[in-house]
């Protein structure tokens, strides 16, 4: 209930929609689909959830395929697409804080194709595999912390710094 308001007043948020789809997984995994037949149960979150993705997602129609082909809404889909992973990498620095800094070098690691040795493919699989699994560890707290606070509890440093900023007073010197 409380997500769904928060959508409703601020619907640019990705939290509240996270929260509200994930309220929503949680209510029909308890009670099942609406129209589902009553002895049938769920069975899992993944089978619902696989289930819900095929059958809400309508394949593009031959119209809309052509539509879509202009340049200027492709232009547009790529600019809010870059905004996007531009917000997300913002909110995972702010919920990550100085592990922010890890995470990037572990995936310029597993990206670094000068980590991959013939002499021993098995070292480098063995520090490809830990850094992996530090990534998702990574991964696993930035989501917690997510759901843990809203995103208007982070401590934003710049506002800080402003704040600080005006709260001083000027001296003339």
């Amino acid at each position: 209930m409380y997500y769904h308001r928060g959508l409703k007043i601020r619907p640019e948020l990705e939290e509240f929609r996270l929260g509200v789809q994930k309220a929503q997984e949680a209510i029909e995994n308890t009670i099942g689909k609406i129209g589902a037949p009553l002895d049938s149960a769920p069975n899992s979150a993944t089978s619902n959830a696989s289930a819900d993705k095929s059958t809400d997602t309508p394949s593009p129609s031959p119209d809309t395929a052509k539509s879509s082909n202009n340049g200027s809404e492709t232009k547009q889909k790529n600019k809010t697409a870059m905004e996007k992973r531009q917000d997300s990498k913002k909110i995972s620095r702010l919920l990550l804080g100085e592990l922010h800094r890890d995470k990037e070098y572990l995936e310029n690691l597993v990206k670094n194709p000068n980590i991959r040795s013939p002499n021993n493919p098995e070292s480098s699989d063995f520090i490809i595999a830990q850094a992996e699994e530090g990534i998702k560890f990574l991964i696993n707290r930035q989501e917690f912390w997510r759901q843990q606070r809203s995103v208007t509890d982070i401590p934003k440093p710049m506002a800080r710094k402003k704040k600080l900023e005006l709260a001083k007073p000027k001296v003339k010197a």
